[in-house]
């Protein structure tokens, strides 16, 4: 589900032969998009990449579902029956912590990866077995506690965003994304993202950078199902 990162998506793991994607999504095809041709634009993304699967793999059948989702009881119905769940959406401001709640409740993995101006980054969850997003949230909360008044306001004047992303980039950003899926759908090895930024920067000489965060003990998602959270993990 989401804007053109996981309409890539579909490009990218379209060859590791999945069965099917439930796509959910109320955009329509932009003059930025690269995955369709010019033919799509102005259609609604979901019926695109439908039909584009159609004609790469004929094996992977994609549900469109065009729909704001905005409530984790939204996901976690269109989620039904789903292995993993692919999140690129940035709206609205808690769409990654509605994610997580839903994938909890249906007890899938979720990856979620996008571009914030210069900084491509993915991340994972796999919920009640690794540290979750709500668990980041509560880190984040603790230590807004510890700064400054002055550090916790906007800034007074806001620097101008640049954007050197290309579609091919973005494209990089949706294969190491498809990695991660396969990852969890055979269990050819261990999650790489699961609790952990994974970062690209762009302005940066393609600098990489990763960032992990820890089980919290006062996430309440983590302590529904504290059986399946490994000693390791929970401590």
């Amino acid at each position: 589900m989401g804007q053109p990162p996981n309409s890539s998506a579909i490009w990218a793991i379209g060859a590791f032969g999945i069965g099917g994607w439930v796509r959910a999504s109320r955009w329509w095809v932009p003059a930025r998009q690269f995955v369709y041709g010019r033919s799509a634009l102005g259609r609604p993304e979901v019926l695109a990449a439908a039909d584009w699967a159609a004609t790469y793999s004929g094996g992977t059948r994609v549900v469109p579902i065009q729909e704001r989702l905005d409530s984790a009881a939204a996901i976690e119905r269109l989620g039904d029956g789903v292995d993993i769940v692919v999140c690129a959406i940035d709206s609205p401001p808690n769409v990654e912590l509605m994610v997580n709640e839903a994938c909890f409740a249906l007890d899938v993995p979720f990856v979620h990866g996008g571009l914030n101006y210069s900084t491509l980054v993915h991340w994972s969850v796999d919920p009640g077995r690794a540290p979750c997003r709500r668990c980041l949230e509560l880190h984040r909360d603790d230590e807004q506690l510890t700064l400054p008044t002055v550090l916790r306001q906007d800034p007074f004047i806001a620097t101008p965003p640049v954007n050197p992303a290309t579609g091919p980039i973005v494209q990089l950003l949706c294969g190491l994304m498809s990695v991660e899926i396969v990852r969890y759908l055979t269990g050819i090895e261990p999650p790489v993202a699961a609790a952990t930024y994974r970062m690209i920067e762009l302005a940066d000489g393609l600098a990489t950078a990763t960032a992990p965060w820890h089980h919290h003990p006062d996430c309440p998602l983590c302590a529904k199902v504290a059986d399946r959270v490994p000693a390791e993990v929970a401590g």
